[in-house]
């Protein structure tokens, strides 16, 4: 997939100081206006500071065998220093372990791979599919998968980034649970729309690279819409 990234110097400033003082962070932001754009441009740069990071496309994670292997194809996608006996360990784990184990075994595995940050992009579809889930299922649902999150965040090490549409979806879920879980972390960052500039840009780019010569007018009514 082509990725064109523009502008967001000042969220980007924002992340990597977060990240390495070791804060958590939610990232809200409206569907296409770049959130997944961004915290991969966070890791690239946080690679060039000699820090590390993955990120877990939460859309692609229906069960706990999927969020490891998305964590190992993390790890290989953004070129992370990983012993291959630990990779073995998470395939094979991947092949048999139920959804509370998974998360608790990412955390275990981020620190011992030791990132700077682990990224969940949309992670409210993955909480609401981990909470239909044994023992989750039970427990709470989506507050009992509230409660373990809070648990690791409490105790890690690195900086956890959570990253959805909005707040209010998360509310929905986690409910009377929101305040606890939600005061561990300590950044909130809303990704606004490109101002017309960058957008203008960005247009232009997406075009070329598609061999595609726009008219003045055109790219001025596509900047607009």
């Amino acid at each position: 997939m082509m990725s064109i990234f523009i502008d967001r110097e000042r969220e980007l400033k924002a992340l990597i100081g977060w990240v390495k003082s070791g804060d958590h962070v939610l990232v809200l932001g409206l569907r296409g206006y770049g959130k997944t754009s961004l915290l991969e441009k966070l890791i690239e740069l946080l690679s060039g500071e000699g820090l590390s990071g993955a990120l877990i496309d939460c859309l692609r994670v229906y069960n706990g065998s999927d969020l490891l292997l998305e964590f190992m194809d993390s790890i290989q996608r953004y070129g992370i220093a990983a012993d291959e006996r630990i990779l073995r360990e998470i395939g094979l784990l991947a092949r048999n372990i139920d959804e509370k184990m998974a998360i608790i075994m990412l955390f275990e595995y981020v620190e011992k791979l030791n990132l700077s940050t682990i990224i969940f992009d949309e992670v409210s579809t993955l909480i609401r599919r981990f909470a239909v889930f044994k023992p989750f299922r039970k427990a709470g649902g989506t507050v009992a998968v509230g409660e373990l999150m809070k648990s690791l965040l409490d105790r890690a090490k690195f900086s956890v980034i959570m990253c959805d549409t909005s707040i209010n979806a998360l509310y929905e879920l986690f409910r009377e649970y929101t305040g606890p879980l939600f005061r561990q972390y300590s950044a909130l960052l809303i990704v606004e729309p490109l101002d017309l500039q960058s957008t203008r840009e960005l247009v232009l780019r997406l075009l070329n690279a598609k061999g595609i010569i726009p008219s003045k007018d055109s790219i001025e009514c596509i900047v607009e819409f």
